[in-house]
């Protein structure tokens, strides 16, 4: 019992010299190290408590950027079912301080959006478009940069990155895999895979782009449905999608009713604004399973 106290109050200090460093009223020199001993007195904490130390010093060392936004989504899920958000809202504020003029983001700890004007973001994913036409397959804006464009009629502040659907045309699910690595080796052809993607494994395909991250989905029709990975598998008419048209001021392709598809990306409430918005990429890989069999290194 007394063992069990030390170690609450061992955590409870350690706690308090964290979020001290966060809102910048002290410092810690080797934070780095606090990782380990959060892990050490992990049984003597709050979870909650515990997590939130955890992301903290996470972001005062720039570490695993993937698993702590999905640990603060997972949090503010929690803090909004027990109706404490102002809980919430306290870590992020934290959060930001400990990263600016940097944010947390899915892909790391970057500069976001925010950052750069919605005519230089349209310039630059046009100017890493453009060699794909070569390949002959459409390709339009899909996920955040959709969303943005749509509901705030500009890129989202927040963001990091622009993803983009290519458009395989009709496909049996079969044949995907194999339309789609093949595209892959084709952007390895033309010298437009970014440093190292001819390595990677995953069916997401990153781009070369001078200012932030430009990543390809697979998408298709069958049957009068429509399929982009990883939210939507044949739920969407293709009427819906085909034929696209431009963005507006801009020669960047979108689809036919891009708030049907933001619906079923997002869900009903895709219109309110979710910085945390986290995929469960475990749970859409075995929808998705038939693209994930075999490798995409090439």
């Amino acid at each position: 019992m007394a063992d069990e106290q030390s170690k609450r109050a061992q955590f409870e200090q350690l706690n308090a010299d964290i979020r001290k460093a966060a809102a910048g009223d002290a410092q810690i020199s080797r934070p780095v190290r606090l990782l380990a001993r959060l892990r050490e007195l992990k049984d003597a904490a709050d979870e909650n408590e515990w997590l939130e130390a955890v992301i903290l010093v996470r972001c005062m060392v720039r570490a695993k950027p993937r698993r702590t936004h999905g640990t603060m989504a997972k949090l503010r899920k929690r803090y909004e079912k027990a109706g404490d958000d102002a809980r919430f809202h306290t870590l992020q504020s934290l959060v930001t301080k400990i990263l600016a003029p940097d944010a947390l983001t899915p892909h790391g700890y970057h500069r976001t959006f925010q950052s750069m004007t919605n005519s230089a973001i349209q310039t630059e994913i046009g100017a890493s478009t453009a060699p794909l036409k070569a390949l002959g397959k459409p390709v339009m804006l899909y996920a955040g940069g959709l969303l943005g464009s749509v509901r705030d009629g500009k890129f989202i502040d927040h963001d990091d990155d622009i993803d983009l659907a290519v458009m395989l045309g009709e496909t049996p699910q079969d044949q995907l895999f194999d339309k789609w690595l093949d595209y892959k080796k084709k952007l390895r052809d033309l010298g437009l895979l970014a440093d190292g993607q001819d390595k990677s494994d995953v069916c997401v395909f990153r781009i070369k782009s001078d200012s932030f991250v430009v990543e390809l989905f697979p998408s298709w029709t069958f049957q009068g449905h429509y399929s982009v990975y990883p939210y939507s598998l044949a739920e969407i008419p293709e009427d819906q999608i085909l034929p696209l048209h431009d963005m507006t001021g801009s020669d960047i392709m979108m689809p036919k009713n891009s708030e049907a598809l933001l619906a079923q990306s997002y869900g009903p409430n895709w219109r309110t604004p979710d910085p945390f918005f986290h995929v469960n990429w475990v749970r859409q890989k075995r929808r998705f399973h038939f693209l994930h069999k075999g490798s995409y290194a090439i």
